[in-house]
């Protein structure tokens, strides 16, 4: 049985490829298990604009846990993602994938180094300051915890 961590490489160069860089684990209200995020060039000692930030949930079966938390993420994040393998996805009824469509929340099948955007998020607009400001800092920290 795969555990969520084992699909978090998948996850990260999925964001990657966007140009986004990633962090694991992080605080934005509530713990996220991926986020990705692309600030605008920086001009001076103040915290740039956002340009991008990507939440991802990653979960194996509680579809709706995933749900409830890729939910959350929208109030922080301008697009927000769950994640779970493509062998569950796969069994998804029609509409347990429309929960995620009209959720506004992207749904990812992941199957080892092959991730499928299933359903594609909606960006939601702007994202929280004290959220860009904590990315921000973990950033110029250096404060990466990207290990699988």
């Amino acid at each position: 049985m795969p555990r969520e961590r084992d699909m978090r490489p998948t996850v990260d160069a999925w964001l990657e490829a966007q140009g986004l860089t990633v962090f694991h684990e992080g605080l934005f209200a509530h713990y996220y298990d991926v986020c990705g995020v692309r600030f605008a060039e920086r001009a001076g000692r103040s915290i740039p604009p956002v340009v991008d930030v990507v939440a991802v949930e990653l979960k194996l079966m509680d579809i709706g846990g995933v749900l409830a938390q890729a939910m959350r993420n929208l109030r922080y994040a301008n697009r927000s993602y769950a994640a779970m393998p493509r062998e569950f996805c796969d069994h998804m009824k029609a509409r347990t994938i429309e929960r995620f469509a009209a959720s506004c929340v992207g749904l990812l099948a992941v199957d080892g180094d092959a991730l499928e955007v299933r359903v594609p998020a909606l960006e939601v607009g702007k994202t929280n300051r004290r959220a860009v400001q904590n990315l921000w800092r973990r950033l110029i920290n250096k404060e990466k915890p990207c290990q699988p």
